[in-house]
């Protein structure tokens, strides 16, 4: 009796056991289910986060690859443009080379042009190198310019009016812009068919006035204005020589020489007198002069 008692409660610890076993797997089989599902809601999320990831990293991709198209392309056009600029630069060069020469060849072609006017001027004043110009001969209505230009030369020189008479080619009025500029009357241009007596007027006017009814007349040789143009760079050395009582002459076609302490000088170019001026300026009174006006008068072409 005892036995089965114990048998039995033996039977129903076991089947509490069991019980108790099954409701602890049944839980634990509840639990690892819940955890399953919420672990296949995790994987369909990283499914779906990674199916996300996925689409972004092919749009990087793509981009990366559109903007590896785009750095290839802004690298040929930057190639293309350093190829442009050292062709531009190239084509500079040249161009500088170019101009270079086309320089040189105004300066050449300037300088034969101003020594072929030179020339022309030169002769210009050969072909006239006998014919004086006076300036201030009173002007009357009916002269006889040679007849009264005879009388005045002779009255001047000491010489008989038949004589000097001889002695002229040709004599006519012309109308110079500085005698108009003053109201003086108009200039007298006198051709002679001797240069002896011409020089001999010239040497004359340097050693005594030549005046007619109280009036100075003043004789001038006929130089062509490019020369006379060519003398105002030496202007304010010849003011200075002539204030210091230093006698200079005129060089053709420009310059200009002189006798300075002891020695014949000869500037034949704005260069060499600005050089003499810089040299000896406190010589010569120190400070530069203004231009002063020409000597010799511009040419009238005869009408």
């Amino acid at each position: 009796m005892d036995q089965s008692l114990d048998m039995r409660e033996l039977i129903l610890s076991l089947k509490k056991d069991i019980q108790d076993l099954k409701n602890n797997v049944n839980e634990k089989a509840k639990a690892t289910e819940e955890k399953l599902i919420s672990m296949g809601v995790k994987i369909d999320e990283n499914v779906k986060i990674a199916a996300e990831l996925s689409t972004q990293v092919n749009n990087l991709v793509q981009k990366n690859s559109e903007l590896t198209k785009i750095v290839l392309d802004l690298k040929g056009k930057t190639q293309n443009l350093e190829e442009a600029q050292k062709k531009l630069q190239n084509e500079n060069r040249e161009l500088k080379r170019e101009c270079d020469k086309i320089r040189k060849e105004t300066a050449d072609l300037k300088a034969q042009q101003d020594s072929t006017l030179d020339s022309i001027a030169m002769l210009q004043m050969q072909r006239r190198e006998n014919t004086l110009r006076f300036r201030g001969l009173t002007e009357d209505a009916e002269e006889i310019i040679e007849k009264k230009i005879s009388k005045e030369l002779a009255a001047w020189l000491d010489l008989e009016e038949a004589e000097v008479a001889l002695k002229l080619e040709k004599a006519f009025r012309v109308k110079s812009n500085i005698a108009k500029a003053n109201n003086w009357p108009a200039d007298c241009l006198v051709s002679f068919n001797s240069m002896d007596f011409r020089n001999r007027i010239l040497h004359a006017s340097n050693k005594k006035k030549f005046q007619s009814e109280g009036n100075d007349i003043i004789v001038h040789k006929i130089i062509p204005n490019r020369l006379i143009k060519k003398r105002e760079a030496y202007r304010p050395l010849a003011e200075a020589l002539k204030a210091k009582a230093v006698d200079y002459r005129w060089e053709y076609p420009e310059g200009i020489s002189f006798f300075f302490k002891a020695k014949c000088r000869k500037c034949l170019s704005a260069l060499d007198a600005d050089k003499f001026w810089r040299k000896y300026r406190k010589d010569l009174g120190g400070k530069r002069q203004l231009l002063g006006e020409s000597e010799e008068i511009e040419q009238t072409v005869e009408s």
